[in-house]
Parts: C-alpha cells; structure tokens; sequence
C-alpha cells in the first residue's frame, strides 16, 4: 500500500538518513567544531566509532583532519558563517588507521531569524575513487555567483537531534524512490523550490510531479541506467553527474549520489535512496553528465 503524504514525509526519515551514500554531521559553530550528530549511511565511519566524536567524548572533529588541512577547515567555517548559503570543499581525512582519504563537504549555518548561527549541518562522502572529482584541497564554491540558501530560519535545535529536523537542513535534495519508470518517491526534501522552481509536495501528491520528467531528455538513459545499477542489489552505491531541468525549461547540473535500498514502501519493496549537490555556482566539479564510481555491495 502507498504511504500517504504525511506517512512519506513523517514516518520514513530515519530511515533515508541511515541509507544515504556519505556521512551527515551536525556540529558547533565553536572552536573544536563540538559534533553533537553524527550519522554514516553507507559505511563512511572511516573506521571510527564515529560515537567517539559526540559531544568530543574521545575526539575531537579536528583529530580525523590531515594536520595540513586544519587552516582550510577553518576558512571553510568561516566562510560559512558570513555567508548565508552553502559552501562545498575538498579537504583530507585520515582514517583510523592512518589512511588518507580525500572526501567532498557541502555544509551550511542553520540559522535563527535574527541570523544567530544555531549548528552547521554538512554532509561528505569519499572521493578516493572518483578522479573527475579530486584535486587541491580548497574550498570550490564560487561566491562571485548568485545563490541563495536551501532552507529559510529555524526557530531553534532539537535535542536530540531529529532525522526529521535535520535532513531539511542539509545543502543537498534527500529523496528514496522506486526504480519504477516514474522514479516514483516514497520521500523527498530540500531545496527543489529555491533551486529549481518546483512545489517539492507536488512529487509527493497524488497525482503529481513525475521525478522522470525532472531528468533532461538527453540524461534520461543516463539516469535510468544509474538507478538500475543502483537498485538492483541493496548497498550498491553509485556516483554520476547529470543535468536536470528547472521549471524555466532549463538544465542545471547536479553530483547525485545512489544507493540500493529495500523498504515496504517501495512497490515490490526494491528502490534506492540518494542525495543530489547542485553544482551551479561549483564550476571546479562541472563536467560531462556520466557515472563516476560504482562499488557493489
């Protein structure tokens, strides 16, 4: 039976938080960056009892930073904090056993109505195995460009912290869909209004918005092709960059991580979860629409 769209948009949110294909972290904007959430969907703990950084139980968010990235985490806080939309960077980590690891970061400040920064919500995900993706470490968004921020003020911050309250927050689109020719969705946020143009509770509604007629035609095989990698076995993970259309008619370019998930709300219980970075005002990870990695379960 279908979810309603009050089920789809209420019931199911921890669940998209423990699939998506990265790690969702909610952190002080102070000077330790205090983690006070930490989520890894798909296995990007790096190693850690990601447990440990909580509240800097054992760790401190700085300790899993590659000691010659710390100034550029910092710039990329502040930057942040002055500026009311997201930022995206490329920095290392090091795992816990000593590896480095390359990983993308979009984060943004949740702020209250008066503009008091209340957390920094982020999400990252390891780059190690996608080249069009590395490069210098630095901070890739293009702040001479016009954006705006994905969410508006939040009154305050719940503890704990909520799946519900969170997911909105982040700088990216998290949605769970079939792998139905309509990409039907069981569950969808973020910023398709301020970004694309589209009343996000029309893809919910019955009838509605078809998730299929978002993809730009000449994407279209592209995107099919990914989800069915991506669903056929759960845990497949699966990166590709492709373009969608706004409501103008015109193509925007997004980075959309995939993930195999099962749940009882997708028809036949197959479908993927994942999370879609608009890359407008990020020229430095523009490129041809294509799949960037793929690992199997």
């Amino acid at each position: 039976m279908a979810l309603s769209a009050e089920e789809s948009q209420s019931g199911i949110e921890d669940w998209v938080l423990r699939q998506l294909p990265g790690l969702t972290y909610v952190c002080e904007n102070d000077e330790f960056y205090t983690m006070r959430f930490l989520c890894s969907g798909s296995g990007h703990a790096f190693g850690y009892d990601l447990q440990d950084f909580v509240d800097n139980k054992h760790y401190f968010a700085a300790s899993a930073i590659h000691p010659d990235d710390h100034d550029l985490v910092d710039r990329f806080a502040e930057t942040m904090n002055l500026n009311a939309r997201p930022i995206v960077a490329r920095y290392r980590l090091v795992r816990a056993e000593g590896k480095v690891v390359p990983v993308l970061c979009s984060a943004r400040a949740v702020r209250n109505p008066s503009g008091a920064v209340l957390a920094i919500a982020g999400f990252f995900f390891d780059i190690s195995d996608m080249k069009p993706l590395q490069g210098d470490t630095c901070i890739l968004t293009d702040l001479s460009l016009p954006a705006i921020d994905v969410a508006g003020p939040v009154l305050s911050r719940p503890e704990p912290m909520t799946a519900g309250w969170l997911l909105p927050q982040l700088a990216t689109v998290s949605y769970a869909t079939t792998d139905n020719a309509p990409y039907t969705p069981v569950y969808l946020s973020g910023s398709l209004k301020s970004e694309l143009g589209y009343d996000i509770t029309k893809f919910i509604a019955e009838p509605g918005y078809s998730m299929a007629s978002v993809v730009y035609p000449d994407d279209a095989d592209l995107s099919d092709e990914s989800i069915e990698k991506a669903a056929a076995e759960p845990g497949n993970e699966l990166w590709m960059r492709l373009r969608v259309v706004n409501e103008a008619g015109n193509p925007v370019q997004v980075l959309c991580g995939l993930r195999g998930a099962r749940h009882d709300a997708y028809p036949g219980g197959r479908g993927i979860v994942g999370t879609a970075l608009y890359l407008h005002d990020v020229p430095g990870l523009q490129g041809p629409s294509k799949i960037l990695s793929f690992k199997p379960a």
